[in-house]
């Protein structure tokens, strides 16, 4: 009888151990499985960082590959990159709905990378404007985007470190549950077989659930490692000597290698060329110190003695004293890039070449022109003199005949003088500097209109309509005006109501003015032949000129790095446009710009737009 008491409370008690060793057991497989999760989920962010890391780095790819080859194949990776950054970064909020702190890191790491595109799109938009950007320009613009792409990288960091520091939390505490279950179990041991029974049962479910874990865990381990072997650049690690202890098969294919006979064999600038491995050699003892390194060229040797450019960025692993364990390297393929940078480089010189050889050219032709026009100058004055005398004092003693060939003779020397200076005038335009400042172009044409006025006696109508403001040196611009007045003046002569028109307008970033008349026309089918020098389409007789005042016009409007042009029909009249850039000087700045001042000025003013 009193066993019976002693036999239920020892039952009830193996019972209630039994209950607790089921429930401890239980809520250890339940809570390792949600760690197990977590832990999952955390992978997963850390593998959805690494792509979204991997596109913007894309990005740069692609905007630093088209803005020093200029080729478009470029903007598709690089378009793409934008796109499949922005979708992981959406993805990444998606995640971390729940998590404050990385959604902070995450509108942080949105920002930074739409403000860095803006730099890399403004780089895109100035290589398709120009053909050879300005180098402070284009200087500025990738230390703008390379600093946003460090803040980017920071904050990635931080929350890869977020990640990973809770991953190790959540394994410490699987292990620390898992010693407790254990202990339960083995005093479940002690006491009953039973209660050994269904712990060794609690048990295998909970090492079930432990398998699968760990399946899983290599499942990702494998697509980890597939992303690092097979990603679209080279990967390896170093340790403090520089030996080779990791490398991905992106970075052997480009070697040329087997893992084997460089893990563990090869030391890293074994690879390089004598003169990237001072390079090298030099920066690896920064790198051990500072613990990254950004944006070196190295040139490497091949197996088969072929050779290849990279870009190498790394970061360093320490241990917990802080000392140098490893290092995170990443390659980039440049050798198309090198390649492209020499070509150009040899062009650049080939130009300068070309440019000295035009200079000495242009510096002979002006010699000579002043040369020419000296010594026709006194034999065009002494025939006009010589004429003039027979004329006025003998010719008294002239027939009609000969007094008209004496007068043709002088007609042609004043022609002559004429030619001359119109000759000595174009090749001013070409040399003198331009003081360019903001110009009243209706001014400027009103003040053109009453010259042309004053001298040709110009019977017909000319109107003058609200004219934009151009950017340029407003005695040249004068000459402009003053040439195409005199141009349309002397074909409405023979035209019964005269009438000319000046208008002007803006339109894509220049400023087009015109000048418009019912005169003579012209066929198009000559337009070619306006612009040049001693270019005509009408006789002397009909029209006189020298055929060069057009070609001043357009080299003046040449040099302001507008365009010149005109549109006409015989008998009907002819309109003649030439168009002036607007520039990125406001428009209330009075100050006078010349040669590289106004470059700088307009860098700076889209420096402070930016």
């Amino acid at each position: 009888m009193e066993r019976k008491p002693l036999l239920v409370s020892v039952v009830l008690l193996a019972l209630v151990m039994m209950g607790s060793v089921a429930f401890i057991s239980w809520e250890s497989v339940s809570s390792f499985a949600r760690r197990e999760e977590l832990v999952s989920h955390s992978y997963l962010i850390m593998t959805n960082i690494n792509r979204m890391l991997s596109f913007l780095e894309d990005e740069e790819t692609g905007e630093r590959g088209y803005f020093i080859t200029g080729s478009s194949s470029y903007l598709t990776p690089y378009s793409e990159a934008i796109k499949r950054s922005r979708n992981e970064i959406l993805l990444l909020k998606n995640l971390t709905r729940d998590d404050p702190f990385q959604q902070k890191n995450l509108d942080e790491l949105q920002s930074l990378s739409e403000r860095r595109l803006t730099y890399l799109k403004a780089g895109v938009s100035i290589r398709q404007k120009y053909r050879t950007p300005d180098p402070e320009q284009s200087l500025l613009i990738m230390d703008l985007a390379k600093s946003d792409m460090d803040r980017i990288r920071s904050v990635i960091k931080r929350m890869r470190s977020e990640e990973s520091l809770r991953v190790a939390n959540y394994r410490k505490e699987s292990d620390l549950h898992s010693d407790r279950v254990h202990r339960v179990i083995l005093a479940g041991y002690l006491l009953a077989s039973a209660m050994i029974m269904i712990s060794l049962a609690f048990l295998f479910r909970e090492l079930s659930a432990h398998e699968r874990a760990e399946r899983e865990n290599r499942r990702l381990t494998r697509e980890y490692e597939d992303l690092y072997d097979y990603a679209p650049c080279g990967y390896h690690s170093i340790d403090k000597n520089g030996l080779m202890v990791r490398i991905n098969k992106t970075e052997l294919g480009w070697l040329g290698y087997e893992a084997h006979e460089v893990v563990g064999v090869k030391h890293y600038h074994e690879f390089m060329t004598p003169a990237s491995r001072e390079v090298y050699e030099r920066e690896f003892d920064r790198f051990k110190e500072s613990g990254m390194v950004r944006d070196v060229e190295f040139e490497f040797v091949r197996k088969d003695g072929s050779h290849f450019w990279a870009l190498s960025n790394a970061t360093a692993i320490r241990d917990l004293k802080g000392g140098f364990l490893l290092s995170r390297s990443v390659l980039i393929d440049i050798t198309d890039r090198i390649r492209d940078r020499k070509v150009i480089l040899d062009l650049n010189d080939l130009l300068s070449s070309h440019a000295k050889e035009l200079e000495e050219k242009n510096k002979e032709l002006e010699g000579f022109t002043y040369s020419v026009s000296h010594d026709l100058r006194s034999p065009l004055r002494a025939i006009d003199g010589f004429s003039r005398i027979l004329m006025e004092d003998y010719g008294k003693g002239l027939d009609r005949e000969a007094m008209r060939l004496l007068g043709i003779v002088r007609e042609n020397t004043a022609r002559m003088s004429q030619l001359i200076d119109d000759l000595l005038t174009l090749s001013r335009m070409g040399k003198a500097p331009l003081e360019k400042r903001w110009v009243d172009m209706t001014s400027l044409a009103k003040k053109a209109v009453g010259e042309v006025g004053v001298v040709s006696s110009f019977s017909g109508s000319i109107l003058v309509g609200d004219l934009p403001r151009a950017f340029g040196d407003s005695s040249l611009l004068f000459q402009v005006f003053l040439n195409l007045l005199s141009n349309s003046v002397k074909f409405t002569q023979k035209t019964e109501s005269p009438r000319i028109s000046v208008e002007g307008q803006k339109r894509d970033g220049e400023v087009v003015y015109s000048i418009s008349d019912n005169g003579e026309g012209f066929e198009m089918k000559y337009y070619k032949k306006l612009f040049g020098v001693f270019q005509r389409l009408h006789s002397q007789e009909d029209f006189p000129g020298t055929g060069v005042g057009l070609a001043i016009v357009h080299r003046i409007v040449s040099r302001h790095g507008g365009r010149v042009w005109a549109v006409g029909k015989p008998k009907e009249g002819a309109t003649f446009f030439f168009s002036i850039p607007v520039p990125l000087v406001p428009e209330d700045d009075q100050e006078t710009f010349s040669g590289r001042s106004l470059e700088t000025a307009t860098m700076d003013t889209r420096e402070d737009a930016s």
